[in-house]
């Protein structure tokens, strides 16, 4: 007899060696982001069903490198990202085997800033998970739609990161990748602020005054231990001039004209309005932007006709034409 468990546990072995099941590798560790140096390169070894991604070359921290080929997997939709003379996207390991790697900084990279990460000896390559702690997105924008010179407006800045994984086994108590630094830059101003990465998706909102009108740009740059990515916001600063009149009809429908006699012209590009003879009338007038506005209203009267109910109305109507 098979208890309960015993049962769950002999479907999955039945699931991930179904011979139409093509993506299952058994030894894939969901806790660490990288999944381990393998002794066959890649590159010179059989088909794994992969494709290559274009990525910088050896003079780059390995962490970089890895950063950006897992971001192309990623894009592609794939499982794996395999980095050694270049990057392979894969859904599988299973024609590679697994070798020991020595977590130490890569002797290909030429900057000494660059951080400690796991690196796999020459003639092997290295797999990652291509969700990982690294940042794969910035988007910035503005919480209003008109920006005004002088007039405050709140920067909203969406930061995410794949999954918050260890790197690997070996550097399991590092969680500096966790520490994120957020810098904006324009020519008015330059903010950087400090920032701990504890879901996906980090939000933040800084306040800003452009002093200039005109088209202006802030870079948005975003970094942690392991990676870096920036995104530029360009924005239109307008001056506090009156824009966008906008005439509000406040007569409910019920109470305005439902026609308007045939020979009856409207001006062009004017805003109109039609009203009963005689009935009060009230209009809301706005603009978007603006200092110490003064409205002005010009009455022009147009004429008022009658209009036979045979004519062109079921009710009978007249109509008065208002010009703003």
């Amino acid at each position: 007899m098979v208890n309960a468990r015993g049962s769950e546990l002999l479907i999955a072995i039945l699931i991930c060696f179904h011979p139409l099941i093509t993506n299952c590798d058994v030894s894939v560790s969901e806790q660490y982001w990288h999944q381990g140096c393998y002794s066959q390169n890649i590159d010179k070894g059989p088909d794994v069903g992969g494709t290559r991604q274009d990525i910088s070359d050896g003079s780059q921290c390995a962490s970089f490198r890895a950063v950006e080929c897992a971001r192309a997997c990623l894009k592609e939709r794939y499982k794996f990202a395999s980095v050694g003379s270049e990057c392979l996207c894969l859904n599988n390991t299973g024609q590679l085997r697994t070798q020991n790697q020595d977590v130490i900084k890569c002797p290909s990279s030429e900057q000494q800033s660059c951080p400690l990460f796991p690196c796999c000896p020459a003639e092997s390559t290295s797999v990652f998970l291509v969700e990982g702690p690294y940042i794969s997105e910035v988007k910035a924008n503005v919480n209003v739609d008109l920006v005004i010179r002088n007039r405050a407006v709140v920067i909203e800045t969406v930061i995410k990161i794949p999954k918050l994984l260890n790197i690997s086994k070996e550097l399991e108590n590092d969680t500096e990748f966790l520490q994120l630094n957020i810098e904006w830059t324009s020519l008015d101003f330059r903010q950087n602020v400090s920032a701990v990465a504890e879901k996906n998706e980090i939000y933040y909102r800084i306040p800003i005054t452009f002093t200039e009108s005109g088209p202006q740009v802030v870079d948005v740059y975003v970094t942690n231990k392991i990676s870096l990515l920036s995104t530029t916001l360009r924005i239109n600063v307008l001056d506090p001039s009156s824009l966008d009149l906008e005439i509000v009809n406040l007569v409910d429908l019920s109470d305005q004209p439902s026609c308007l006699p045939e020979e009856f012209v409207v001006p062009e590009k004017a805003q109109f309005f039609s009203v009963f003879q005689g009935a009060n009338f009230s209009l809301e007038v706005s603009v978007a932007v603006g200092e110490n506005v003064t409205f002005t209203f010009e009455e022009r009267s147009l004429g008022i006709r009658e209009v036979k109910v045979i004519e062109v109305c079921n009710d009978g109507c007249s109509t008065i034409q208002v010009s703003l």
